[in-house]
């Protein structure tokens, strides 16, 4: 119980006091009967003479019972408000909140578990039980909030979440509410009895349902109000990469291409000519348009790199469906136009890969030389119309759409990133991470499939710099560190190049490595002595050596040295 706060008084610049919080905690004096016995055997000079002595530790928890708050007037007099808890004596849950004013009215929050409705029916609750089964015990199932005056409670908010069994975990399924315009004095409690599930007041609203999860309990798809709200997981289900309104989940797919568009990851599967993904799916870090990562098409590449989603387009809805393919892609210097395109087609559902039906149009576009620059390219697909086609017997056949790029050039490459497939009245947004290790956001793009923000970070992953599509500096970040830094490096024995990796501050003095090209962090001023003398950069030494420094980005320091013996030591000043 030791080092739980009391009391707390908040004065003004005048030393009055303006407010007062006083805590009060669990004081059940039964308390102390709650331990486990610890046994300590201790050996004194030998084997053969030994000390036993036991104890108890104590497992109760100290919660708290109560807070009082009195607000001061300097005109005199004040108001008190006090908080009484009460807790589950089993789980030690909160169970109520009272919250009384000074006029003597209370408002009490009252709070329910899985626990307080699983009674072992199997067919009752059934997700109940398992919650319970697997020790999900701390989830509020009802928040019940009721003003009480004159001894009778009525209720004026409460919320009831509801939870099913998704991929066999237990999750939340449905969330209700009720906000009535005058108190309820015939509230009913959610409640459970045997062959049922939990029965709520009817007066209940459903605002949201959480209607599909993968198999690592990620939220795929819920609806409320407004319409449908999609995602998409990445990097092995580690982060949602991009949420969609009004579009389910089975609609949609995307591809930032950071991760190899290996199978499984964001909606698309690869297929094509290619003997080894390797041939045409080659990651490049150096010419991405968002995130880390794009995609180099190699040359010849017949058939490309062929991204194809899983979406299964249901009958009935042909004639209102229209999807949209967007990306952005690159073409160097020498590149012919159009020998590249992106495309998109219907195959019949569980086939591979033919149009179907067999006199549907193919949606193509054919990409021209953008000369070494990113350019945003989009094709569509007119569902109706390929439902035209169907024959009468074939009427109910389910489609699945395929989308893939293509480049035929055959001397060079062509680069792609951010794809993107969903119905033309979705709204996609879409976040690119910094993976491995998992620092954070790299870049979000908008419902245009256009930069946001980008981030950088420094070497110690803490976040450096937001910039905006145009790389215009929205927010910088600069980290100082207290105290003067020495490193010294010495002995370069005329070694072309020699750098240092400074790591953190207050790092030792450490040898550098000539020859090499390591960058460091730099916070600060800093000066640097060549053979025992402080010198500006660049100099050049009588012996003809030239010292110089550079900055390879933000905030990242090279020295460069050139001919002679020498030795230096860099001086931050902050």
């Amino acid at each position: 119980e030791r080092g739980l706060e009391l009391s707390m008084k908040y004065y003004a610049s005048d030393k009055f006091l303006l407010r007062e919080i006083s805590n009060e905690y669990n004081n059940d004096p039964a308390r102390y009967n709650k331990y486990v016995r610890s046994v300590q055997i201790q050996n004194y000079l030998s084997t053969y003479n030994q000390g036993i002595s036991a104890y108890g530790i104590y497992t109760f928890y100290p919660h708290l019972k109560s807070q009082t708050e009195k607000e001061y007037f300097r005109a005199g007099g004040d108001i008190t408000s006090k908080e009484d808890y009460t807790y589950d004596p089993t789980y030690n849950h909160l169970k109520s909140v009272t919250n009384t004013t000074s006029e003597g009215t209370k408002m009490i929050t009252k709070y329910t578990y899985p626990y307080n409705y699983s009674n072992g029916d199997p067919a009752s609750t059934a997700t109940i039980n398992v919650m319970v089964s697997r020790n999900i015990l701390n989830t509020p199932i009802e928040i019940s909030t009721f003003v009480e005056k004159n001894g009778v409670q009525s209720l004026v908010e409460s919320k009831l979440n509801i939870y099913n069994t998704f991929n066999g975990l237990p999750l939340l399924y449905q969330q209700y509410s009720i906000n009535p315009k005058e108190p309820l004095t015939d509230f009913q409690p959610a409640s459970a009895s045997a062959g049922s599930s939990i029965i709520k007041d009817s007066r209940y609203v459903l605002k949201t349902t959480l209607e599909n999860y993968d198999n690592k309990g990620n939220l795929l798809q819920y609806r409320d109000n407004s319409g449908t709200t999609s995602y998409i997981w990445g990097y092995d289900q580690s982060f949602p990469i991009a949420e969609v309104k009004n579009a389910t989940a089975a609609q949609i797919a995307y591809n930032g291409l950071e991760m190899g568009g290996s199978p499984g990851q964001s909606g698309w599967e690869n297929f094509g000519p290619a003997t080894t993904i390797a041939d045409f799916d080659v990651q490049d870090k150096s010419a991405s348009f968002a995130g880390l990562y794009a995609v180099k098409i190699a040359p010849p590449s017949s058939g490309g790199i062929n991204y194809a989603t899983t979406i299964n387009v249901t009958p009935g809805a042909y004639s209102k469906e229209k999807y949209k393919m967007s990306c952005w892609i690159k073409t160097p210097v020498g590149y012919t136009s159009n020998k590249a395109f992106i495309c998109m087609y219907t195959i019949k559902a569980n086939t591979c890969c033919a149009v179907y039906p067999v006199n549907a149009p193919v949606s193509q576009t054919f990409i021209p030389a953008t000369n070494g620059k990113w350019q945003y390219f989009e094709t569509y697909l007119d569902l109706g119309a390929i439902s035209a086609l169907l024959a009468p017997g074939n009427a109910g056949d389910v489609l699945s759409i395929r989308a893939y790029s293509a480049n035929t050039d055959n001397s060079l490459p062509v680069y792609i990133d951010e794809v993107r497939v969903h119905p033309v009245d979705a709204l996609m947004k879409t976040y690119t991470y910094n993976f491995n290790p998992q620092v954070g956001l790299s870049t979000i793009l908008d419902e245009n499939n256009q930069i946001i923000n980008k981030y950088e970070y420094n070497i110690f992953n803490k976040l450096k710099v937001v910039r905006d599509k145009d790389n215009n500096i929205v927010k910088k970040i600069n980290y100082k560190y207290k105290g003067n830094y020495l490193i010294k490096c010495e002995g370069l024995q005329g070694k072309s190049l020699a750098s240092y990796d400074f790591i953190a501050p207050n790092d030792a003095i450490r040898e550098c490595t000539p020859g090499g090209t390591v960058s460091y962090s730099v916070s600060g001023d800093f000066n640097v002595k060549i053979d025992g003398v402080i010198r500006t950069l660049p100099y050049a030494s009588p012996d003809g050596t030239s010292w110089t420094k550079t900055f390879d980005r933000d905030y990242f320091l090279v020295i460069s040295t050139t001919n002679g013996s020498h030795s230096f030591t860099i001086i931050f000043n902050n």
